[in-house]
């Protein structure tokens, strides 16, 4: 959200007067995925809410502690200075490096933002989450199914929208940003692969650290 809200902002006219958008194609393609982004249709199917919302409802769901994303969004409501909202929250290294490389975009040129938000975020969500909703399907037992329900709902609805949708019309909208231009395009490629990098860290983390927990059970 973080990435795609900045890129928002660069592409289109967001506090009054309003102007005119000097891309007209990429603000169509970037207010499309933010609409589902931030107002989205819930489980129940009659609600709204952002995925945001429905991501920590799914966790809270099934008993996991929600209180450190809370506190940080608290702290940077307070002071958007993200290093010092991290001090004040305990999270691992290597989930810290990736918020910090996700904020670090931020300084990048428009299409390098699009880049990291376009294979760091919408191109790999279906490939992520769908061997995730398989194992939990597998082993989930009846009882739980309702526990579960708003997490497999979170994850398959992603993986429907980012891979159809999302995923489609940003890859459309990073090339409209770049055209033609070579130096653009091996510019994307670097931020691609930084935010790619930055992905498999902290994913890799969580693996080693669900290991170490296994093996200390």
């Amino acid at each position: 959200m973080c990435l795609l809200k900045e890129l928002h902002r660069r592409i289109v006219s967001t506090s009054a007067p309003w102007f005119p958008p000097e891309d007209a194609l990429s603000a169509n393609l970037i207010n499309s995925i933010l609409v589902e982004e931030e107002g989205d249709i819930t489980e129940d199917g009659i609600h709204y809410a952002c995925h945001y919302d429905i991501y920590i409802a799914a966790m809270e769901k099934i008993g996991a502690d929600t209180r450190p994303i809370k506190k940080l969004l608290a702290l940077l409501a307070e002071d958007s200075n993200i290093h010092n909202a991290l001090k004040q929250v305990k999270l691992r290294p290597a989930t810290q490096n990736f918020i910090l490389t996700t904020f670090s975009f931020f300084k990048l040129k428009a299409h390098e933002l699009a880049a990291a938000f376009v294979y760091g975020r919408e191109g790999i969500t279906a490939p992520m989450f769908s061997p995730i909703v398989k194992q939990i399907e597998n082993k989930m037992e009846h009882k739980h199914q309702h526990q579960f329900s708003t997490l497999l709902y979170y994850f398959k609805r992603h993986i429907t929208l980012d891979n159809k949708e999302h995923f489609p019309k940003a890859l459309t909208m990073l090339s409209n940003l770049i055209g033609n231009d070579e130096k653009k395009w091996q510019e994307a490629k670097r931020a691609a692969t930084k935010a790619l990098t930055a992905r498999i860290n902290f994913l890799t983390d969580i693996q080693k650290y669900l290991h170490h927990k296994q093996d200390a059970a």
